[in-house]
């Protein structure tokens, strides 16, 4: 007679962490190739606009040439919404938090849901009394809210209920009794096989017929809810259909505590003594730069990599400003560059540019970055606003 021994396991729950431990990771090294791709679109995106902008500003041309500038301006303008929508989802796009009240927000937005929702589809909106603050990114919440009560509307071709509700729940912090903001958007819809929704949040990624979607509007609302510190899970079920939860981190800060206000300056220089000495290895952006500078009356100077730049600096009668790109060959980098002038010319100043953000490089080093970014691409009055705001000048 033979004995067998031996003990069972549910491998469930186990073989469930390791598929999110995958799918995270998936979607982390998406997002890098997302940023790196918008970071690229970015440069090129800053010479088409920059120069057309420029030729729109000289009164020459015939009326017709202006109008197909003006066409390739917009179009131009449409490619950098796009490198928007990437960056959002690799967590790369910067925000412009503020701290809000959601239930005014969500109620001022339920209004606009009625004229972007079918009459066959009935939106119902609950809202919890006394919801704490949150601080976040007013026009980027509409924007992904929007995107989710669209995605339920493309959901329920024969009607059902769109429902938006809002409450708050408890989060790490069992003291805490609402440290968490928890908006539920859900739809009566077709709803998704297990197949389809492991795949929802990736860019790019549609099960919409050719030109009704992009695929960017559930990884949008990803990366700004992960770059927002919150969190985004989604429940789907066949024939029963989708739930997506934003949960967001409350804040005892007052209403309209903005992070990101700044007051507007006007972007002539207001010296053509002031030198500023431009530093980029792609030579259009380089020249755009140079002739935008040049046009708001600068004195400029330029360099194709950081070496080149402390070179100039060395040999140049007055530098007031290096504008420099943040990623550059030659083994410096903007950042290394900055360090080096301002510990040899404790006076001069440093403005970065970059078709990446500050988040991004604050991540990749671990502490922020000590100067301004001016992001890529730039409008000619963005250009000059920034370095005026770098110079201190008024």
């Amino acid at each position: 007679m033979r004995r067998l021994s031996g003990t069972n396991s549910d491998l469930t729950e186990k073989r469930a962490v390791e598929e999110r431990v995958q799918q995270s990771r998936k979607m982390e090294a998406i997002g890098q190739l997302a940023g790196g791709v918008a970071h690229d679109f970015n440069n090129l995106l800053a010479v088409i606009v920059g120069n057309l902008e420029l030729v729109l500003r000289d009164d020459a041309g015939s009326a017709e040439a202006r109008d197909l500038v003006i066409r390739a301006a917009s179009a131009a303008r449409r490619g950098a919404d796009l490198t928007r929508r990437l960056l959002s989802f690799s967590r790369q796009q910067p925000l412009q938090p503020a701290v809000i009240d959601v239930h005014q927000v969500i109620t001022d937005l339920s209004q606009v849901l009625q004229r972007v929702i079918d009459a066959t589809i009935r939106v119902v909106v609950r809202i919890a009394p006394a919801l704490p603050h949150i601080r976040i990114d007013v026009g980027l919440f509409d924007n992904a809210l929007l995107n989710l009560a669209i995605n339920a509307r493309d959901a329920m071709p024969r009607g059902g209920t769109l429902t938006i509700a809002v409450d708050g729940v408890v989060g790490g912090d069992p003291a805490d009794p609402a440290s968490l903001v928890r908006v539920i958007v859900s739809d009566t819809g077709d709803g998704m096989t297990q197949a389809v929704a492991a795949r929802a949040l990736e860019p790019f990624f549609t099960t919409k017929p050719v030109g009704r979607g992009t695929g960017l509007g559930l990884s949008m609302v990803y990366g700004f809810v992960q770059q927002s510190g919150g969190q985004m899970l989604l429940d789907s079920t066949p024939g029963e259909g989708t739930a997506v939860t934003l949960l967001f981190p409350s804040t005892g800060a007052p209403l309209g505590d903005d992070l990101a206000a700044a007051d507007p300056v006007s972007h002539r220089a207001a010296s053509s003594d002031l030198v500023v000495l431009v530093v980029d290895d792609d030579p259009n952006v380089r020249r755009l730069c140079l002739r935008i500078l040049s046009t708001l009356g600068y004195t400029t100077l330029s360099a194709e990599h950081a070496l080149a730049a402390i070179r100039v600096i060395e040999e140049a009668d007055r530098v007031d400003l290096v504008l420099t790109d943040v990623v550059m060959p030659n083994g410096m980098s903007g950042r290394e560059l900055a360090s080096a002038v301002t510990l040899r010319w404790p006076d001069l100043k440093v403005l970065y540019m970059s078709g990446y953000t500050a988040d991004f490089f604050d991540r990749e080093a671990g502490h922020e970055l000590s100067h301004q970014l001016l992001q890529k691409p730039f409008t000619v009055a963005e250009l000059g606003n920034a370095v005026r705001a770098a110079l201190h000048v008024h």
